[in-house]
């Protein structure tokens, strides 16, 4: 362990009835060595002013007296004038270095001594000397550099400003940070250290807005996100099928998503500019300024009629409208009006083998041969579903014991039901008119009707004189 020490010495040499030379320790330190031998444990002394440091008693170096004050002269102000550091040879590079930062720094600041640190035994003597004052010595102020922040896009004075305060000629720290969203103007530099002037100074730092270009495609950046809308947009075709069959209007949408890039200025929080609109597919901007709806194939309906085939396709920009596209359909005729929703040959009318057929369902074949003496009239049965092989003579009686088939002129036929091949048939009930017919046409029923019971009557007659 050594004792290391800052010391004062003052002289008045040349300063009118003074010659004398004093000295004190201004202040000492401990300096304790590592365990090893090889390093020594740092000591560090303070800044301190010189009008602080001359305060205390010094000792006359010419009569060795102690517990002296320093002789005042007026008109004479001190200052520290030159250093010496006292070294062991052993430590020769460490005073060098530290006699070359000491002296720089009161070549600075005459009237402060310097903060140092010790990292091996030296002694510090600070010489004091006495310079007459050309004008009466005034208390030195401290002084303040105010750093303000200035937007040269909006052309205003930003937020985030700082000053720094200290004596005239002191080195001073600046910390200084620059606003979110801005950046430094060209030729522009952020300070990090300042010497005090001897009056305030306010010095201004220009700004600009910092710019982004925002691409469609890049993480975050998609239609779906509202903060970039402004990036993207979409043209629409909507096909409406009015389907025939079920009264349900079915929707089909056709779209191209356009997109194009983005200056964003990051102070304003909005885009300023933006670049031409190209395809946006798969989640990437292409160099395609040109997009397709595809052709759409209308679908076909049995019996129906589409008011038109296809939509074709169609190359669409971004400047290209909305469109919508409506598809009605019309009832198909099938040209045969006859036809009733069971089919087969009901409700159909050959004329070769009745005047007038107005049986509703007629499912065999009618080649009926009368011998009587009936006339071809009206056919109200209602169904016959059997084949007729056979002939009768006007049978009226309710029962067709035969199969009916030949060639001649039907007379009226009232039976109300035909059983099989009418074997044991049995009519139960007489033929109802058909709906829609005249009384004209009933009278006329009526009257050959009578006219064939008589002639029925008649042959019965006959029949029983002969036998």
């Amino acid at each position: 362990m050594t004792e290391t020490w800052q010391q004062l010495d003052v002289l008045f040499s040349g300063q009118p009835g003074d010659n004398n030379y004093y000295y004190k320790t201004n202040n000492k330190q401990e300096i304790i060595q590592d365990v090893n031998g090889n390093s020594w444990k740092k000591v560090s002394y303070g800044a301190t002013s010189l009008a602080d440091a001359l305060q205390g008693t010094y000792t006359n170096a010419e009569t060795g007296y102690g517990n002296q004050n320093l002789p005042n002269h007026s008109g004479y102000t001190p200052y520290l004038s030159f250093v010496v550091v006292a070294n062991d040879p052993t430590y020769e590079a460490e005073a060098a270095a530290l006699l070359n930062e000491l002296t720089a720094a009161i070549k600075q600041n005459p009237y402060e001594i310097p903060a140092y640190t010790l990292t091996v035994p030296l002694n510090v003597t600070f010489n004091v000397g006495y310079k007459k004052n050309s004008t009466p010595v005034t208390p030195v102020q401290d002084t303040t550099v105010s750093y303000v922040f200035y937007d040269e896009t909006d052309n205003k004075i930003v937020a985030g400003g700082s000053s720094v305060t200290g004596q005239p000629g002191t080195t001073q720290s600046v910390a200084l940070t620059i606003p979110t969203g801005y950046k430094l103007a060209a030729g522009q530099t952020l300070p990090t250290r300042v010497v005090m002037p001897n009056a305030d100074e306010t010095i201004t730092i220009y700004l600009v807005h910092e710019m982004k270009t925002v691409t469609p495609g890049e993480p975050g950046i998609t239609p779906e996100s509202p903060a970039y809308k402004d990036l993207f947009h979409t043209v629409t075709r909507t096909i409406i099928v009015n389907n025939p069959v079920n009264g349900q209007a079915e929707t089909t949408t056709q779209t191209v998503v356009f997109g194009r890039t983005g200056t964003y200025d990051e102070v304003a929080k909005k885009f300023t500019s933006f670049g031409g609109w190209k395809v946006y597919i798969n989640n990437a901007l292409t160099n395609e300024t040109t997009g397709v709806w595809a052709k759409y194939d209308t679908p076909e309906f049995n019996g129906y009629t589409p008011s038109q085939a296809k939509v074709n396709s169609e190359d669409v920009t971004a400047e290209t409208p909305d469109q919508t596209v409506i598809i009605n359909y019309t009832k198909t005729s099938n040209g045969d009006k006859g036809n009733t929703p069971n089919g087969g040959d009901q409700g159909k009318t050959n004329p070769s083998d009745h005047n007038n057929n107005t049986n509703p369902g007629n499912n065999g074949n009618h080649d009926n041969n009368n011998n009587g003496n009936g006339t071809n009239g009206d056919n109200n049965q209602p169904a016959d579903n059997g084949n007729h092989n056979g002939s009768h003579d006007n049978n009226n009686n309710g029962i067709n014991n035969g199969n009916q088939n030949g060639n001649g002129n039907n007379g009226l036929n009232t039976n109300a039901t035909n059983n099989g091949k009418g074997e044991n048939g049995q009519n139960n009930k007489q033929a109802l008119p058909q709906t829609g017919n005249n009384t004209e046409n009933n009278a006329a029923i009526a009257g050959l009707g009578l006219v064939s019971l008589m002639a029925m009557l008649g042959l019965g007659g006959l029949k029983k004189k002969n036998n």
